[in-house]
């Protein structure tokens, strides 16, 4: 009995429409990263330079504050006060289950102050994990 029916065997013909929806996606997804890598590197900010840092890995529910030197605060190009902030990140925090990480660009000539302010907001989010970002002597961002 033949149960196969009138089958036949194609010769393997390469497919050229997937492979140019996984390119245009691909394109997509880099275009996408490199713009947020960027909005960060755009900022006035010009962090401390250091030496012995190290390099931080990053996870989705990271958030970057940026401490301008005279003490505002930038999220993603959107200026913050101190109550917004602390509202927003105990949002994330709940939202992310305790796994935010907060990553400080602070200016190299803030006052200490405001980057305490942005410390106790995380604190009061209940959020402990927290990074400050600097650059290395050759230029390169930790």
């Amino acid at each position: 009995m033949n149960f196969r029916g009138n089958v036949e065997e194609g010769d393997g013909m390469f497919q050229i429409a997937p492979m140019i929806d996984i390119v245009f996606i691909m394109l997509t997804f880099f275009v996408a990263v490199f713009g947020m890598q960027q909005t960060e590197r755009e900022m006035e900010v010009k962090p401390p330079v250091s030496s012995s840092g190290t390099v931080v890995s990053r996870t989705p529910y990271d958030i970057v504050i940026n401490v301008k030197q005279d003490g505002s605060l930038t999220v993603n190009r959107k200026v913050w006060t101190i109550p917004e902030l602390r509202d927003r990140l105990q949002m994330l925090s709940s939202a992310s289950g305790g796994q935010t990480t907060v990553l400080i660009r602070a200016d190299a000539m803030t006052i200490h102050q405001n980057v305490v302010n942005v410390m106790d907001a995380c604190m009061s989010a209940n959020i402990n994990r927290f990074s400050f970002l600097t650059i290395e002597k050759d230029g390169k961002a930790k």
